[in-house]
């Protein structure tokens, strides 16, 4: 007995051992299969990687597709993409696979910001440090944080302010008066205005690569709408694909199966819109001639304009130029403005055989037989503050009690905009949309009511509240003392705050305060254990990190502890609380959130009840 019960623990340690052993042989394996990323920004790319060379075959070989339709080719690349897209990543998988994909130099533990190129940890830290970066911004796509809103080809790691700085703006090219976007330790990374962000010239190919591949393998449509096919393809030929993009494309096909094929081959971005290929370096080197190249002896440069880039749009390639003119225009004639040579035209492309470097200006005119009718859409900053209406091309701004019409932003389209009063006139050259930004009238005053302080969780009961935040000392101390927490979604993650030293004064807290702005007064139903906030339809709702005022089913139960006269509200382990660096919002106004680890001083509030 004693024998068998020794030869079946044997059995038993040498299989333990085996399976040990395979175990850490699977580990391994895994392991291997995800390497960093040792390219370097700014190096460009001259040849195509393994991997890239041995991803297409068969039918999907360069020379196969660039022969098609550029609706063939569009179809046959989004095809390739999907069905070798074997493993869908997670919104929570990029915080891992974020370090090898986007590594610094094939460093272990650095990864390079996407806009700025600074370099962090890039061990995950809850988004203190860095961001996951949906370049096609959420709110201009048909995604949240799955598909392509957790693809690792779509999502760059970025310092929190940049990323916030950025925010829905389109992409394109700043002029006039702009602002340049900096990170939390004051790192460059583009710039913008209220109507677009500009990239560094090191980052615009990058994003132009990005967002072809969610037009592409994804399907998303508006593409116009975050940046025009001109500035894409010129981004494209600026800033050439760099051995940092071409490592990166080989980490992410080991994660996920699948390529950017526009980092593999930048020429493709010409044939899906239809266009002649530029010379440019490329990995493959396609495009080191262009489309057509010239058979003249002497190489000459033509460069070509625009009489008016509202009306229409020239590219040039070679001793080609194409004149794109837009909706509601037409090409009338050309200017040579400079050198000399010999232009034919055929249809909207100008062919020219030069003796001499010139240049070319396309002229474009209106088109009398064009009757196209442009769609006009317009918004409110703040519902609170006013609403709008749109007839036809005519806007009309009706402002509430207390508030003023001070401005318009021009969201999307091409458009010239006259202001009579509080109606817009607007003459459009494309769809457009129109933010109409109401402002507090000083000019007028309103009767409001009367609000006590509640300093003991005795005297928290259902009724109507003002709750109130003093500013804390930190690097962004604001622009007022005081904020008031307000009845309006910033975005899918923010409630805006609004200055409420109007009523607090500058000082210490006051025992009592005069309100009539009901944007700023909450219905309180429970009490201090657990409570709900409301205004109007909606309830505040807190979920992670993320602080809503859209729903009216789903609502938090809030818990209030007070001491010294100031609150603290908590919705499980995490606090309502201003947003510490009062980061402005797309209206302005700073913005409230959900945090686990607030600064005090962001989160403590001064609690007024209707008397």
């Amino acid at each position: 007995m004693k024998t068998s019960l020794k030869k079946l623990l044997t059995v038993l340690l040498v299989l333990s051992i085996v399976f040990s052993m395979f175990a850490s042989l699977a580990t391994t394996a895994s392991a291997a299969t995800f390497s960093y990323n040792s390219g370097t920004r700014g190096t460009v790319c001259t040849a195509l990687s393994t991997k890239a060379k041995a991803y297409y075959t068969g039918s999907y070989t360069y020379s196969t597709l660039s022969a098609k339709t550029a609706s063939t080719i569009k179809s046959s690349l989004q095809t390739l993409m999907t069905s070798t897209h074997a493993t869908e990543t997670t919104y929570a998988d990029l915080r891992t696979y974020t370090e090898y994909s986007d590594s610094y130099m094939g460093s272990t533990s650095k990864i390079v910001d996407f806009y700025s190129s600074e370099t962090y940890s890039g061990t995950w830290d809850y988004g203190s440090t860095w961001n996951r970066e949906h370049v096609w911004c959420q709110s201009r796509g048909t995604f949240t944080t799955a598909n392509c809103g957790s693809d690792l080809h779509h999502l760059r790691p970025t310092d929190p302010k940049l990323n916030s700085t950025r925010g829905n703006l389109p992409y394109g090219e700043v002029s006039g008066t702009y602002e340049t976007a900096t990170s939390n330790s004051g790192k460059v990374g583009g710039y913008y205005t209220s109507s677009c962000f500009e990239p560094l010239d090191n980052a615009k190919g990058d994003v132009a690569r990005i967002l072809l591949y969610c037009y592409v393998r994804w399907g998303e449509t508006n593409l116009s709408d975050l940046i025009s096919t001109t500035t894409l393809l010129n981004w494209m030929k600026a800033d050439p694909v760099d051995t940092h993009e071409m490592g990166r494309n080989d980490v992410v096909q080991g994660i996920q199966g699948n390529r950017n094929v526009f980092i593999d081959y930048p020429e493709y971005a010409w044939l899906i819109f239809n266009k002649s290929i530029p010379p440019h370096k490329t990995p493959s080197g396609m495009a080191a001639s262009g489309s057509s190249a010239s058979s003249s002896s002497n190489t000459y440069t033509v460069k070509a304009c625009t009489n008016n880039s509202t009306y229409g749009t020239v590219s040039v390639s070679g001793y080609r130029v194409t004149a794109t003119p837009k909706t509601g225009y037409k090409v009338s004639s050309y200017s040579l403005l400079s050198g000399t040579t010999t232009v034919s035209k055929s249809g909207n492309v100008f062919t020219l055989t030069p003796s001499s470097n010139c240049s070319i200006r396309i002229n474009f005119a209106k088109d009398s037989s064009s009757t196209t009718t442009y769609t006009v859409t317009a918004s409110t900053n703040n519902s609170n503050y006013g609403t709008v209406s749109v007839s036809g091309y005519k806007i009309t701004a009706t402002p509430k009690t207390g508030y003023k019409v001070s401005s318009y932003s021009l969201l999307s389209g091409t458009a010239t905009v006259s202001q009579s009063g509080n109606v817009f006139t607007v003459t459009p050259s494309s769809n457009c949309s129109i933010r109409i930004n109401f402002a507090k009238d000083s000019s007028t005053t309103t009767s409001g009511s009367k609000f006590t302080r509640v300093t003991s969780t005795s005297g928290l009961s259902s009724g109507t509240y003002v709750l109130v935040v003093k500013v804390g000392t930190g690097s962004y101390p604001g622009t007022s003392t005081y904020y008031a927490l307000t009845a309006q979604s910033m975005n899918t993650s923010y409630v805006a705050a609004t200055s409420a030293d109007s009523f607090m004064g500058t000082g210490s807290a006051p025992s009592s305060i005069t309100v009539s702005d009901t944007s700023i007064q909450w219905t309180l139903s429970g009490s201090d254990s657990g409570f709900t906030l409301k205004n109007g339809s909606y309830y505040l709702y807190g979920s992670s990190n993320n602080l809503y005022y859209n729903s009216s089913t789903n609502k938090t139960t809030w818990a209030g502890t007070v001491s010294s006269g100031l609150w603290s509200i908590k919705n499980g382990t995490r606090y309502l609380a201003l947003r510490p660096d009062l980061q402005l919002g797309s209206n302005g106004c700073p913005r409230f959130r959900c945090n686990a680890s607030a600064v005090s001083t962001n989160y403590q509030f001064y609690l007024y009840k209707l008397s």
